[in-house]
């Protein structure tokens, strides 16, 4: 009864340590809240994530935003479920995945600003399912200008395993040099095949893995050189060169990559 607001059930909370702040979904607008703290209000559960996070910060609750925890409040089961994994694309506030039960069965599903965007849960693939149906609903509203520039981020190491186990390897690579410790290290990235498109995933030292996911080899070279060079990895984004794999490079052995999680 105490979760109950506006006559509903929260949607999602924040999490930080052993107190939770519910998320209510109304017509126009997300709105989060808790006794004593101010009522947050926003278009997407990203903005609202920041929002709330500087102020926690500000505060001195957290001294991190990645301290905010999101979960998804499952109306079938009336679980917590945490997110597999984030949708990304410049300008955008980050999407969570969630994987959450209901009558019909096992879902994926993406809150995107007021509207929810869901596949059925039938294997690691579903992830790419799931991407191309965001992909698709951003780009006709006009938030992002290609599919491509949608990005899967912070993927655990079981699911981005999950993932490789059922694509297959293109017989490609993706190719670069990183400094590191002073030293200049070549980096690989194995490019996997799903159908039609191709993925390469990047792993950074938490075991969290970012895959980007385009039509075809030179896309893919381009969007993953793009943001390396961003990210002030490398001094243009035609560093990244192409490659053949080796047949023991097709066993997909994880690259390691420096890029922290915010």
């Amino acid at each position: 009864g105490a979760l109950v607001h506006v006559s509903r059930l929260p949607d999602f909370l924040f999490q930080v340590g052993q107190r939770a702040w519910p998320i209510y979904r109304l017509p126009d607008q997300l709105v989060t809240r808790y006794p004593g703290s101010p009522v947050f209000s926003g278009s997407s559960i990203g903005q609202l994530r920041v929002a709330l996070a500087d102020y926690f910060k500000i505060t001195g609750l957290i001294q991190q935003r990645k301290q905010v925890a999101i979960l998804h409040l499952s109306r079938a089961d009336l679980q917590l479920y945490a997110p597999l994994c984030v949708l990304r694309a410049p300008g955008l506030y980050d999407v969570p995945v969630f994987p959450v039960r209901n009558e019909r069965g096992s879902l994926l599903v993406a809150p995107v600003n007021s509207d929810t965007i869901q596949v059925p849960l039938t294997g690691a693939v579903s992830l790419l399912k799931l991407h191309a149906t965001a992909a698709d609903y951003l780009l006709k509203k006009g938030r992002i200008d290609s599919p491509w520039a949608l990005t899967v981020r912070k993927m655990a190491p079981p699911i981005w395993h999950g993932l490789q186990a059922v694509l297959t390897p293109a017989k490609r690579v993706l190719a670069y040099h990183h400094q590191q410790d002073r030293r200049l290290i070549k980096r690989q990235l194995p490019v996997l095949a799903n159908g039609s498109v191709l993925v390469a995933g990047r792993t950074n030292h938490l075991g969290r893995t970012a895959i980007h996911i385009a039509p075809d080899i030179y896309e893919l070279q381009s969007r993953v050189g793009q943001e390396l060079y961003a990210e002030g990895k490398l001094p243009s984004p035609s560093y990244v060169t192409l490659g053949r794999a080796k047949p023991s490079e097709t066993e997909l052995a994880t690259t390691l990559e420096g890029v922290s999680v915010s």
